[in-house]
């Protein structure tokens, strides 16, 4: 049957693949500190002795104890001395942009063919000039690479057609040194069949790495020992009989790639000094792969029939998969993995793959939890349960705002049982992947248009490499495929290695600047016209789309942020679609975000304000909006916002127009007194943007440019877009705390929210002289749902 008894044994014998803690160390600086607790309960006896060591030293009031945070802010070592400064904490409640990289297939330095880690280091200006705030790394790991670095030999080790641990450090250098963070993929469901703790297991039924695995005796009629199969129809089945030892072994995807088993208290420990071993060499956090996984039914109880099976469908889809999925244990795990990343502090992250329904994803934010010693209030799983929603919902535009709405009211739903001590969970979005085809082959002509919708959704943003290129999946011959799920299900199952092909550089190199040698699998044929040199030059293109957006968030943080307010709108649409996705995001920020702050009043208060409308349908669709209402006063309506058509793009001549991406915590406002307005369409492949400081006169009604539109224009009662496009304008208005004037867009006074700014005696800022709109504002305030702390 399958093995739960825990494996007592303490071996950190790094041959095996153990880390280098020695988890039978305990000294006295522990016990001075035994009496602390960490997020809202005592560090578990289940942990390892160093997430227990580091989570009962993890600082009272103000100090920082081991890899916390000191009261100043910075990372302090044992001896007090201070550490490099780490990335901005917490950028995943700021609409940070994460940008996934395949090692694989992004940059080769040494001319092997294949891209390693000294290749990604060699192209952190470019990922700097993109505006991510993170980078997350498909497996590094030693492994024989059956199934793109997923099948492990060694957790510790980096593989090496890959690099050394050396460029690892030297990555997280780099990295930090522009405040991006650096997380792993991490895989804790199952190891290589040629791991060393798999040799171990298999060897005999009284090896101590037995219980690492999930091994069952026969059924009775000497077959396996029930009827699970693995997501990849590589065999039948999920078990695989090894003759050796006259078991069968578990395995949810293919048979080089047999299950571990969380349930032993041996591995658990094992796993948790790895992933302190990795932290403690610079790495910011981990994603963890398909952790829905992790723990299987105990009883081996065979899975429901799935009744909605069809042939045709893929294999894994033929079961109710309730022993082998999302079981309530696997949270439990996922809590242990919490520990250990915020025993580092709490600028660490910790993401989990979820490929599930949004109610299931939501639930992996974990429960709500209170830290008494630093006062921090927060949730006991992951930072951010990848929301994978969006991956199909955008090849079927229809679906797009339903998916949108749901997820939003998920995370509404959670604050709101938490209560208000508690921070909104952070939303994040994800379309492309490296499980997927890409998003331009899935989309097509709304490849622009689905680039814009991700980047102006508020929370955290996945960008897979190459996709800000609008990369399509790769044209070489099916004799080149080696993704053992497409092999097992051709025509069925996507190929994955189509998606997965070298990042194009340039146009007038070998292998587009990629390598100087053989690639491992070959570019697109297109690169020479599609790649990052040629889109960089292209003011228009995909690759500066993404970089005008992500700035965008970088300069309106809290717009983006978990704690904006965000509100889809269902304007008229003249033809009817379900293809035009609409909505507002409104956020009001106190004198921390603006750029002198040593300057400005304590209580400047700086409202942001944007308004976004997609276009995923095939026709031209008008919206209208909103009558013309000369109750607003027009003397706070001066956002010069240009409106540029997204039929006919205009291309400007340069970047010069852009600012330099601002740092974290940074907005353009100069003074307290200062309007920025930009507009951002997408079109086709492309865009445009225009950056347009406003007159710093607040009684003017256009802005200085002569492109700009004035009120009266901002105040019709339509808009229209062509096919496949998109616009998004952004306002921001700077103001002293005794100016008494509402200040919305003109695009928000009906369907938007209301909430304005907030001074410190917390009152709402609106026009004092309109009886009915202050009325609708304070109904608003108290019957909308609002997405975080406004």
């Amino acid at each position: 049957m399958l093995a739960t008894k825990a494996v007592q044994n303490r071996c950190t014998d790094a041959s095996l693949g153990l880390g280098t803690r020695n988890n039978g160390n305990s000294g006295d600086e522990e016990a001075e500190a035994e009496h602390y607790e960490s997020w809202g309960h005592e560090w578990s006896e289940d942990d390892d002795e160093e997430t227990q060591r580091r989570l009962r030293l993890r600082g009272g009031r103000g100090g920082g104890g081991e890899g916390g945070m000191s009261r100043s802010g910075e990372n302090e070592d044992e001896e007090g001395g201070m550490m490099m400064p780490s990335p901005t904490s917490n950028w995943w409640r700021r609409g940070g942009v994460v940008y996934q990289i395949a090692p694989a297939c992004f940059c080769d330095s040494n001319g092997d063919g294949w891209g390693d880690i000294m290749g990604i280091v060699k192209n952190m200006d470019y990922i700097h000039r993109l505006g991510v705030s993170c980078i997350y790394l498909n497996p590094i790991y030693e492994s024989p690479f059956y199934d793109f670095g997923y099948d492990i030999t060694d957790f510790g080790q980096v593989n090496p057609r890959f690099g050394t641990k050396k460029d690892v450090e030297l990555l997280c250098e780099s990295a930090h040194s522009r405040g991006i963070a650096v997380v792993l993929d991490w895989v804790p469901n199952h190891t290589s069949a040629s791991h060393k703790w798999f040799q171990q297991s298999k060897s005999s039924r009284k090896n101590p790495f037995r219980d690492w695995y999930i091994w069952a005796d026969p059924s009775p009629t000497g077959g396996p020992p029930n009827n699970w199969i693995p997501s990849f129809g590589t065999a039948k089945s999920s078990w695989t009989f090894d003759s050796g030892t006259g078991q069968y072994y578990m395995h949810s995807f293919t048979p080089e790639q047999p299950d571990l088993n969380w349930r032993c208290q041996g591995l658990v420990h094992a796993m948790h000094a790895l992933m302190h071993d990795w932290m403690d060499l610079g790495i910011d956090g981990f994603r963890l792969d398909a952790i829905g996984f992790l723990v299987k039914d105990d009883q081996l109880q065979d899975e429901p029939i799935n009744p909605d099976w069809k042939p045709g469908m893929i294999s894994t889809s033929r079961l109710l998969h309730t022993g082998t999925e999302n079981l309530p244990q696997v949270h439990d795990v996922i809590k242990g993995f919490r520990r250990v990343v915020a025993s580092h502090g709490w600028d660490k992250v910790l993401m989990g793959e979820l490929w599930y329904p949004i109610e299931t994803a939501i639930s992996f934010y974990g429960d709500e939890t209170e830290d008494y010693i630093t006062e921090r209030y927060d949730y006991d799983e992951c930072d951010l349960p990848m929301n994978m929603s969006l991956v199909d919902s955008v090849v079927n535009p229809e679906h797009v705002e339903a998916t949108i709405e749901e997820y939003i009211a998920g995370i509404l739903e959670l604050k709101k049982r938490s209560g208000p001590k508690w921070p909104t969970p952070a939303p994040n979005w994800t379309i492309g992947c490296h499980d997927r085809s890409r998003i331009a082959s899935r989309v097509g002509p709304n490849v622009a248009a689905v680039t814009m919708l991700e980047l102006t959704l508020p929370g955290t943003c996945f960008i897979y490499n190459g996709d800000e290129l609008g990369l399509q999946d790769g044209d070489f011959p099916d004799s080149m495929i080696k993704d053992p799920a497409w092999l097992a299900e051709p025509g069925v199952y996507y190929c994955r290695d189509r998606g997965r092909t070298p990042f194009p550089w340039v146009g007038n190199m070998p292998q587009a600047g990629f390598t100087t040698g053989t690639p491992w699998i070959p570019l697109r044929s297109d690169w020479k016209t599609c790649n990052a040199e040629a889109q960089l030059k292209d003011p228009g293109s995909l690759l500066n789309l993404c970089i005008n957006l992500i700035h965008l968030r970088r300069t309106f943080p809290t717009t983006f942020s978990s704690a904006t307010c965000i509100n889809i709108i269902h304007p008229a649409l003249t033809p009817p679609s379900k293809g035009f996705i609409a909505y507002t995001l409104s956020s009001c920020a106190e004198s921390d975000h603006i750029s002198s702050p040593e300057s400005a009043p304590a209580t400047v208060t700086q409202v942001h304000q944007l308004a976004v409308f997609i276009n995923l349908s095939n026709d031209t669709i008008t919206a209208s909006w909103f009558p013309h209402n000369p109750e607003y006063n027009r003397n706070h309506h001066s956002f010069g916002v240009e409106l540029l058509s997204t039929s006919v793009p205009t291309p400007a001549t340069s970047q010069d127009h852009l600012p330099t991406p601002p740092p974290p915590h940074h907005s353009p406002v100069q003074k307290h007194r200062h309007h920025y307005s930009c507009c951002i369409n997408a079109n086709g492949t492309g865009g445009t943007a225009a950056i347009i400081p406003g007159d710093s006169n607040p009684t003017a009604t256009t802005s200085s440019t002569d492109s700009a539109a004035s009120y009266d224009e901002l105040c019709g009662d339509h808009v229209t877009l062509h096919p496949h496009t998109g616009t998004v304008i952004a306002c921001s208005r700077g103001d002293t705390p005794y100016y008494d004037g509402f200040i919305p867009n003109a695009i928000f006074p009906y369907f938007g929210f209301y909430l304005v700014s907030v001074i410190e005696s917390k009152r709402y800022v609106f026009h004092k002289n309109n009886k009915q709109l202050r009325e609708k504002i304070n109904t608003l305030i108290h019957t909308r749902a609002i997405c975080g702390e406004c």
